[in-house]
């Protein structure tokens, strides 16, 4: 959705705080690759829209962005295949561009990859800063709400429910919820026809 969609949930409603993953990612990519090579890896989708690359250029037209499509990932993470030899050697196939490149930053442009970090970081080395944009926005955000109190519960005093909106039917719900959130969530499924 940041991909396709900030720019224009942005201009379409300029008042309205919209928060995304890009900005803060691309900053910190750009920040932790000394060497100017910054490589993505994300859905098809993601990648197609050519937005982490467009918004890295943007802030610095002398970086050299590599960018993969690695879409086994997500129903790997949704069946709960988070580690072992499987997981780690179509990571190693995924992310074996990105080694003989040398990049300096590799970027984790889906939500479903940050699962995947320590697999990731195990096989592109100590030398390689994984970019965890889920991480860069919460701070963000942190930051925000900590600048207005008012929209921030008192200490000490219930935080209230959430609640979860998925586009497709959550398959697996139960280990997604558990490896994200450490907890299972109920599910409640409305059929929109």
């Amino acid at each position: 959705s940041s991909a396709w969609a900030a720019d224009f949930l942005k201009k379409e409603f300029p008042k309205a705080p919209i928060f995304e993953m890009i900005t803060p990612g691309a900053k910190e990519a750009v920040l932790f690759s000394k060497n100017k090579k910054i490589g993505i890896i994300g859905t098809p989708g993601t990648i197609k829209s050519r937005a982490w690359e467009e918004r890295l250029l943007k802030s610095n037209p002398e970086l050299k962005i590599y960018n993969k499509a690695c879409p086994l990932l997500v129903p790997l993470v949704e069946e709960g295949w988070v580690d072992g030899k499987i997981i780690k050697e179509v990571i190693e196939i995924y992310l074996k561009e990105f080694k003989n490149r040398g990049v300096g930053a590799l970027i984790l442009a889906c939500t479903h990859y940050p699962i995947l970090e320590k697999v990731i970081k195990e096989v592109m080395g100590e030398r390689v800063n994984i970019i965890n944009p889920a991480k860069i926005l919460a701070k963000e955000l942190k930051l925000f709400l900590e600048s207005k109190p008012a929209l921030v519960p008192l200490r000490g005093t219930s935080m209230g429910s959430y609640q979860f909106f998925f586009s497709d039917q959550p398959y697996n719900l139960d280990k997604i919820s558990q490896l994200c959130l450490d907890k299972k969530i109920k599910s409640i499924i409305l059929d929109p026809f």
